[in-house]
């Protein structure tokens, strides 16, 4: 299969180098360099932000014009990039003009630094001449990291069947989504045939603590799990210190309520259930989690749990001296998402949203990666077959365009797409659900 490697570097504010190569089935290795400004305002942000999340729950006027005009500004710069990368000079249009009638059969990685992965939304880059993203044309469409901490051990797969471990965490119980929404959608993706080839097995409890217990045990056995699929709640949020008698009481619950130390700034954390404490709940970083996954020998992790690849840029450039102080892994623990400490800490595969997603489209996206029987032999593309099925027609009405939003990982990034079709019913549900993991935060960190 050939493979489009794109090579981000910045240059300076809104100035990157690209760096292309085409490789493998046969082809003579290609390369150009690209040079150019691009910029991903703020304000457009904003914008795709508001559209993926929060279009569907207020869809009255004047938000379809709005989405209208922010349908325009993403064909927009999907286009203007692909101008810049692959039309910046002559080397650049060779390389292009080879790849054009391979690229359904051609895997493209994109490798960036970890301050650097949000600075330009590769997903939304589109060839004009064809009008169509190349993240849906693509085989496979990853995010590439080749730096964890610790070397991928890769799973072995030759004999026995392919052992998931379900966790469904519902903290909010009667106030949160329907335990089987997402969940009934494996059995039904899994056809009786495949079936026979996979073992899964729910966590019970669904607590940290639990999952540790349990994947220790599976290693132990000589049975490690090749998945620990998370169906649940995620956040990206700033847990501050606190002072004063309360904080003295948030502080000294921080064993129960946090996975980890409390770091400064905020981060990404999944909300896995914790009866020790009245919200039901406790918050799990990537770095607890990823070095519990390496222990026991699990090298991929699905997570059905929205802004689990959300990272923010620093709020200001750091100087060349600043930017030397910090290794590559201080650099992930202090700018990069959840998904992206996971793979650090040395697991091979990761599936993750970087916005918050509706339960309908997680609900599609997960049955479309489990009946796809050659997800498992190429991991790298699952979120593929997300993104089409999220991308599939549905009355104008109740529809929004769906770019790809990637996780991020060591061997084969796994993407999922945010958008989909809701009934009213449904936006409102969401809306709840959403509302409620904003209470839980607010009520455990902001007296």
């Amino acid at each position: 299969m050939p493979t489009l490697r794109l090579t981000q570097s910045s240059e300076g504010p809104n100035r990157y180098r690209v760096e292309i190569a085409l490789e493998g089935d046969g082809l003579p290795r290609q390369t150009a360099t690209s040079q150019f400004n691009f910029a991903h305002s703020a304000k457009d942000q904003e914008d795709l932000c508001w559209y993926l999340e929060d279009y569907l729950q207020y869809p009255q006027d004047p938000a379809p014009k709005i989405a209208g005009r922010i349908e325009g500004r993403m064909v927009e710069m999907g286009t203007e990039l692909f101008r810049a990368v692959f039309q910046a000079n002559e080397d650049a249009r060779d390389l292009w003009a080879t790849l054009r009638t391979q690229l359904n059969d051609t895997r493209v990685e994109i490798s960036t630094g970890v301050e650097e992965a949000t600075a330009m939304p590769w997903e939304l880059i589109r060839d004009p001449k064809t009008d169509a993203p190349l993240a849906l044309r693509a085989r496979s469409f990853v995010r590439a990291y080749s730096q964890a901490a610790q070397r991928p051990k890769l799973p072995e797969t030759t004999r026995g069947p392919i052992r998931i471990l379900l966790v469904i965490c519902r903290p909010g119980a009667g106030d949160d989504v329907p335990f089987r929404s997402v969940a009934s959608r494996i059995v039904k993706g899994l056809s009786e045939e495949v079936r026979a080839h996979f073992q899964l097995d729910v966590l019970r409890p669904p607590t940290f603590e639990q999952l540790g217990r349990t994947l220790r045990a599976a290693k132990e056995r000589g049975e490690s799990y090749h998945v620990v699929h998370f169906d649940g709640h995620g956040t990206y949020a700033e847990v501050e210190e606190q002072s004063g008698e309360f904080g003295d009481l948030v502080n000294g619950l921080s064993r129960l309520l946090l996975s980890g130390p409390r770091r400064a700034g905020p981060h990404g954390y999944l909300l896995f259930e914790n009866p020790a404490v009245k919200e039901n709940a406790q918050l799990v970083d990537g770095p607890s989690l990823g070095n519990l996954l390496v222990e026991t020998d699990v090298p991929f992790l699905i997570l059905n749990a929205c802004r689990s690849a959300h990272a923010e840029p620093p709020n200001a450039p750091r100087s060349p001296e600043e930017a030397e102080k910090k290794n590559i892994h201080e650099k992930v623990r202090a700018f990069g998402s959840l998904a992206q400490e996971v793979v650090d800490s040395g697991v091979v595969s990761v599936v993750a949203m970087r916005y918050n997603v509706y339960v309908v489209t997680a609900a599609r996206f997960v049955e479309d990666l489990y009946y796809k029987p050659c997800t498992w032999s190429n991991p790298g593309r699952c979120g593929d077959f997300g993104a089409q099925a999220s991308a599939r027609p549905a009355p104008k009405r109740d529809r929004i365009s769906t770019p790809q939003i990637p996780g991020l990982d060591g061997a084969d990034s796994l993407q999922c797409c945010a958008g989909g079709r809701l009934s009213r019913s449904r936006r409102r549900e969401d809306a709840h659900n959403q509302n409620w993991i904003r209470r839980f935060c607010s009520r455990t960190w902001h007296p």
